[in-house]
C-alpha cells in the first residue's frame, strides 16, 4: 500500500501546528516539520503531536528548505502546505485515493481568503466550508502542485514562489488533479513584501529569461506601490513570453492586466486600456478579468479623484502600516516630510508616494498645506502617520470615494477612535475629508484646525461611519512630549502679540496635559474672557475645568461647571452626562439622577469632543447607580437592565442587579 509523508516548512508555528497536524495525521504515514529559526516552541509542539522535526540555518531560499523534507522523507508520496494554509478533514478522503493512483503531480487549487473583492479572480463565499470562511467575503484561486511522487531526483527549485513543476516536467512525470481545496489565510505584511521582493530579484538574476520569474517581481513592486519598477517588469515579462521564452503557469493575459492596473494606479487612463487591449487581443486564461477592468476604468470616465495628504517625521515604525491601510484606496498619496532622521523617507518613496520635504518651522498648518498644494486629487483626506484603518473601514472609504461629485462642493466628518492606556479610550468626530480648493486651507501654528475654514467657504459638512484609529497619545512619554511641544509653540505665538480665546483655551489644554491644573484654570479664565460666545471650544472649556477642579479635590467645584455647562447649552445631552457623572462623584445624588434623565431624553450625540466609546451604555448604569444611593431600588434595577440591553456583556450592571436582589 502506497503511503504519505506530510511536510512543511515552519517558523514560530505553534499554534498553527495545533491545528495542521491532528488531521493530516489521519492522511500520512509520518509527519516531518522543518524548522526554520523558531524562537517559540514549535518544534515541541510538532514532536508532541507526532512529527518527525528537523532544525535547520534559514539560507534565504524557500527551495533549499522544502528540499530538506524531500531528502528526509520515505513516504512513497509527499504532500506539503504551509502554516497558514488547512485542508479540510473531509476532504482528506480525496487524498486517500490518490495515493493509490500512478504516479504524477497532483494540482490543488489554493483559495485564498480576503475582503477586496477586485482582486483578480475573486469568488464570493458560499458557505461550502464555513469554518474557513468566517469573515472573509470571499477568495481568489491559485494553483500548483502540492502532492507528488518521492521520486530520486525530484527538487523544488527557486529561491522564493518555489515549485516542484520544473524537475516533474524534466523528468517526465505526468500531471493529475486532486480536487481538494486549500483554504489560505495568510497576508502580507510591508516588511515581508520586501523581503519577499528581495529574493525574487535574486530570482530574476539566476532566471533571466524566466517570465513568470520576471511577473512575481512585477507583482510586489505593484503591491509595494512601486508603480514605475512593476510597469517596467511587467513589460519585460510580456516581452520574454513573445520570444518564446516559457514559465511555469505564467498568463500572458495576467501580465498585460498588472500593466494595465499599475497604469490606472498612476492616472495614465489611455495607457492602461492600450495594456487591456492587448491583453484582450493576445488571450489568456484571465482576459475575462482584463475585460471587466477595462469596462470599469471606461465607466469611471471623469469621476473626482481622492488623495491622501500626511506630514511625517521620524515615522519608520508607523508608516508602512498606515500607507498599507490606504494604498488602492485612494487615487494619490501625498507625503511631505518635515525633517526627518530615519528611514522614514525611503519608507515612503518605496511605496511609491507623491514625496515632498517641508523645512519645519513649528508651523503644523504651513507643512499641511504645503502637502495639500502637492495634491491633485479633487478630494483629500488627511492622516496621521500613526492612523490605522481597519480592512472594514477601508471598504467604506472605497465606497465614499465612488459618491464624490464633481462639484466639490462637499466635507466629510470621521469617527476618531483614540487609543489611550492611561486615561482610556475615546471617540469624536473629526473633519478629516474636504474638497482641494485653494480657499480650503488649514490654520493655527499648533492644533492645527480646517473645520471653520470649511464651513465659512459655505460647504456642506456631512458625518460619514468610517473609522480611523489614532494611536498617538498611547504612552504617557508621548503624551508629555506632545504638550511641551505644543505649549511652546502657542506660548511663542502670544509673545509674538498673535494672542486670541482659542489659543489660550489650547495654552490650557496643553497646561492640563502636564498635569499644571492651576496653570490650566488660569488661562481657561483669559479665554472664557475673550471670546465671543460662538467658538467650539467654549463648550468643551467646561469639561476641561471640571476636569481640573476633580485633578485638585473639589468636587463641588467641578460639579458647577458643568450646571453653567447645562444652563448655556440646555440641549447638550454629552453636558447633562458629565454632569450626571460630576455630581454622583461628588454625593449630590438627586441632583445626579435629574442630570442623568436630562441624558435620557436628548440622547447623546458623538460631537467634536473625545467622549468614551461606550458613554450610551454608561449613562443608563451610572444613573442606576445614583438610584441605588438614594434607596430607589426597583428603578435601579431597571436602569441596570437597560444599560444590559445595550451591552449584554455589561458585567458591572449585571453585578448591581444581584446585589440589588
Amino acid at each position: 500500500m502506497s503511503t504519505i509523508s506530510f511536510c512543511m516548512i515552519v517558523k514560530n508555528a505553534s499554534e498553527d501546528l495545533k491545528d495542521i497536524l491532528p488531521v493530516m495525521a489521519k492522511v500520512s504515514w509520518e509527519m516531518i516539520v522543518v524548522d526554520t529559526g523558531s524562537k517559540d516552541n514549535t518544534s515541541d509542539v510538532a514532536r508532541a503531536l507526532g512529527a518527525r522535526v528537523i532544525e535547520i540555518t534559514w539560507r534565504d531560499s524557500f527551495a533549499d528548505a522544502r528540499n530538506t523534507y524531500i531528502d528526509a522523507a520515505k513516504g512513497d508520496w509527499i504532500i506539503s502546505i504551509d502554516a497558514d494554509e488547512r485542508i479540510a478533514e473531509k476532504d482528506l478522503l480525496h487524498i486517500a485515493s490518490a495515493k493509490q493512483k500512478d504516479p504524477q503531480g497532483f494540482l490543488m487549487t489554493t483559495r485564498n481568503y480576503g475582503n477586496d473583492t477586485g482582486v483578480e479572480g475573486f469568488r464570493p463565499c458560499k458557505g461550502e466550508y464555513p469554518e474557513f470562511e468566517k469573515g472573509f467575503k470571499g477568495w481568489s484561486p491559485s494553483t500548483k502542485v502540492r502532492m507528488f511522487p518521492r521520486v530520486k531526483g525530484l527538487y523544488y527549485t527557486g529561491q522564493v514562489r518555489e515549485l516542484i513543476e520544473p524537475g516533474l516536467k524534466r523528468l517526465g512525470i505526468p500531471l493529475g488533479e486532486i480536487r481538494t481545496p486549500i483554504h489560505h489565510f495568510g497576508t502580507q505584511s510591508y516588511e515581508k513584501r520586501l523581503y519577499y521582493r528581495e529574493l525574487l530579484e535574486k530570482k530574476v538574476l539566476s532566471m533571466p529569461n524566466d517570465p513568470r520569474a520576471m511577473i512575481e517581481l512585477a507583482v510586489e513592486d505593484f503591491h509595494l506601490g512601486r508603480l514605475d519598477k512593476a510597469i517596467h517588469e511587467a513589460e519585460k515579462a510580456i516581452s520574454l513570453h513573445l520570444e518564446g521564452n516559457k514559465g511555469f503557469y505564467f498568463d500572458i493575459a495576467s501580465a498585460y492586466n498588472l500593466l494595465g492596473a499599475a497604469y490606472m494606479k498612476k492616472g495614465d487612463r489611455d495607457k492602461a486600456i492600450e495594456a487591456f487591449d492587448a491583453g484582450i487581443k493576445a488571450g489568456g486564461r484571465n482576459v475575462d478579468e482584463l475585460k471587466k477592468n477595462r469596462a470599469i476604468l471606461l465607466a469611471q470616465g471623469a469621476r473626482p479623484k481622492l488623495g491622501a495628504v500626511m506630514i511625517v517625521k521620524n515615522e519608520e515604525k508607523n508608516l508602512p502600516n498606515i500607507l498599507g491601510d490606504i494604498k488602492g484606496i485612494v487615487d494619490e498619496i501625498v507625503v511631505v516630510d518635515t525633517g526627518s532622521s530615519d528611514n522614514t523617507v525611503d519608507i515612503a518613496r518605496n511605496f511609491g508616494v507623491k514625496l515632498g520635504h517641508f523645512d519645519w518651522c513649528d508651523d503644523f498648518s504651513k507643512a499641511r498645506n504645503a502637502s495639500i498644494d502637492m495634491a491633485d486629487s479633487d478630494y483629500l483626506l488627511w492622516l496621521d502617520a500613526d492612523d490605522r484603518i481597519s480592512p472594514e473601514e477601508a471598504a467604506k472609504l472605497s465606497r465614499l470615494k465612488k459618491s464624490l461629485k464633481a462639484d466639490k462642493n462637499r466635507a466629510w466628518m470621521l469617527m476618531i477612535a483614540n487609543t489611550d492606556r492611561k486615561d482610556g479610550d475615546t471617540i469624536s468626530y473629526q473633519l478629516r475629508i474636504f474638497p482641494n480648493r485653494d480657499d480650503v486651507r488649514f490654520v493655527n501654528r499648533v492644533h492645527e484646525q480646517i473645520l471653520e475654514v470649511v464651513h465659512s467657504a459655505g460647504i456642506k459638512i456631512d458625518s460619514a461611519d468610517i473609522t480611523i484609529r489614532h494611536t498617538g497619545y498611547d504612552d504617557e512619554e508621548s503624551r508629555l512630549i506632545k504638550a511641551r511641544r505644543n505649549l511652546r509653540i502657542l506660548l511663542d505665538e502670544v509673545a509674538e502679540g498673535n494672542a486670541s480665546s482659542s489659543r489660550y483655551f489650547f495654552i490650557a489644554s496643553s497646561y492640563f496635559a502636564l498635569k499644571e491644573y492651576d496653570k490650566s484654570l488660569e488661562y481657561i479664565k483669559v479665554a472664557r474672557q475673550m471670546t465671543n460666545g460662538s467658538e467650539n471650544w467654549l463648550k468643551y472649556s467646561y469639561s476641561l475645568a471640571a476636569d481640573c477642579y476633580l485633578k485638585l479635590g473639589k468636587k463641588q467645584r467641578a460639579a458647577q461647571e458643568f450646571k453653567e455647562a447645562t444652563r448655556l447649552y440646555k440641549d447638550s445631552g454629552l453636558m447633562h452626562y458629565f454632569l450626571g457623572m460630576t455630581c454622583l462623584n461628588a454625593g449630590l445624588f438627586k441632583d445626579a439622577v435629574k442630570a442623568f434623565e436630562t441624558t435620557a431624553s436628548l440622547g447623546i450625540e458623538i460631537e467634536t469632543y473625545p467622549v468614551p466609546p461606550n458613554i450610551r451604555e454608561k449613562a443608563p448604569y451610572y444613573y442606576g447607580k445614583a438610584l441605588e444611593k438614594l434607596g430607589r431600588t426597583q428603578e435601579a434595577i431597571n436602569a441596570f437592565k437597560t444599560a444590559i440591553k445595550i451591552d449584554p456583556c455589561h458585567y458591572l450592571a449585571a453585578k448591581d442587579i444581584g446585589f440589588c436582589l
